[in-house]
């Protein structure tokens, strides 16, 4: 079993509503699609965008 590590950042309040929102519609909530990020930009070594 993988350890998991807790990471903490600071965006503006307004972003993070507006993401927050998005990222529902999507099915997801901010974790899962902070981990799915993490994990494109170890994939493509690089922004993952």
């Amino acid at each position: 079993m993988e350890a998991i590590s807790m990471i903490s950042i600071q965006v503006d309040s307004s972003n993070k509503e507006i993401a927050n929102k998005i990222s529902k519609n999507l099915g997801l909530n901010m974790s899962t699609f902070v981990n799915m990020v993490i994990k494109q930009l170890i994939y493509t070594n690089g922004f993952p965008f």
